[in-house]
């Protein structure tokens, strides 16, 4: 296949986003040995070529004293959180304001897809030797992992690699196309049992279709682009806070949700609300009869941004992702709403390496061309 044919790495900036690949691979992975060390160098070394290849670019002292304002708040932020992730993204987006964004994320596409068959071949190889399983048990429930930590990083995994290939080949894509996918989220499902992806999945495949249309109602999906994101997350918001309260109408989305609205309460109730954000993880969760949980995460965007990343991170996203969307391009706008959604159900969209529509928003900053005449360049 050609689509495995991967890239030469011949800059800086490939330097800096095949070892963030990588990192975010070997993360995810339960079939290779990762420490915190490992993960702090590959971190260090992936930030100091990504700053080289913008030093290299030689804006102008007004830019990159800009770029180092936006870099020390993202700084202050995750050093409050540990979540080094999103500065990783942070950094990204300044590296590659100016560059072709279509040959950066087909760059991309093609390391994480040839890491994703080697370490899925691997992980059945180890298991026939009896090295591995590729099975976990999760409450009861077989769940197929194929050598990943869990059957949800192999489906956020997945799906990442899906939306990528559907914005790469967008103006190629036909309903056979779509079928495929959607194919390919039964059988991930089948094996997985990841129910969410699954949904997330088949809600792509629809706003594709909806936006390849020749009706006129397509367009709708320009307006919903621009509000889509602050509306998830006022509407995520307001459900946990009326889950606190006891309504019926948010146990009921809670459970729809599998927890995830609970899980948001417990946040709000025990860590408050933070404005740039904050350390949760210095806390212990102790069982009790009311929230009746031995562990927390979020597992929803709007909930973790508020709680844990800063709610500043909610409010900026949404204007950015509006005046985005206020450039009316369907292909773009589909990716907005789809990271909008995904953020219901992950928390994974804050990181572009795992899932890739927050890197759109560099768009919004290229002096080279306009939104409107984006094209296939890979």
């Amino acid at each position: 296949m050609g689509v495995l044919r991967i890239p030469k790495v011949l800059t800086n900036l490939h330097w800096g986003i095949l070892i963030m690949c990588f990192k975010t691979a070997f993360l995810h992975s339960a079939i290779i040995p990762y420490t915190d060390v490992m993960d702090n160098i590959l971190t260090f070394a992936s930030v100091a070529f990504l700053v080289v290849s913008i030093l290299q670019e030689k804006y102008s002292l007004k830019i990159l004293i800009l770029y180092g304002l936006v870099s020390l708040v993202s700084l202050f932020s995750v050093i409050q959180t540990g979540n080094y992730g999103f500065l990783i993204t942070i950094i990204m987006c300044l590296a590659i304001r100016e560059k072709e964004l279509d040959k950066i994320l087909a760059f991309t596409f093609k390391y994480q897809l040839f890491f994703f068959v080697v370490h899925t071949i691997t992980s059945l190889i180890l298991a026939g030797l009896g090295k591995n399983t590729l099975v976990m048990n999760i409450s009861g429930v077989e769940r197929y992992c194929f050598g990943f930590r869990h059957p949800n990083t192999f489906s956020i995994y997945l799906f990442n690699l899906l939306i990528l290939w559907t914005w790469i080949n967008y103006e190629k894509i036909k309903v056979n196309h779509i079928i495929k996918i959607f194919f390919i989220a039964i059988v991930a499902m089948s094996f997985a049992k990841t129910r969410t992806s699954f949904v997330t999945t088949i809600l792509f495949c629809i706003l594709i279709l909806v936006s390849k249309s020749k009706h006129s109602y397509k367009n709708a999906l320009n307006i919903i682009a621009k509000f889509i994101v602050p509306v998830c997350a006022v509407l995520t918001l307001l459900l946990v806070n009326l889950y606190m309260l006891g309504n019926e109408i948010a146990i009921i989305v809670d459970t729809l949700l599998s927890s995830r609205i609970k899980l948001g309460a417990y946040g709000v109730s025990h860590y408050g609300f933070s404005f740039l954000g904050q350390d949760i993880t210095k806390y212990n969760v102790i069982w009790d009869s009311v929230w009746k949980l031995n562990g927390f995460t979020f597992d929803n965007l709007y909930t973790y941004l508020s709680v844990n990343q800063g709610i500043v991170w909610n409010v900026l996203l949404s204007i950015l992702f509006y005046l985005l969307a206020k450039k009316k391009n369907l292909k773009i706008n589909v990716f907005i709403i789809i990271w909008a959604l995904y953020g219901i159900t992950e928390v994974h969209g804050i990181n572009g390496f795992n899932c890739f529509p927050i890197f759109l928003v560099v768009l919004l900053f290229k002096h080279n061309k306009p939104v409107a005449e984006i094209r296939r360049t890979s």
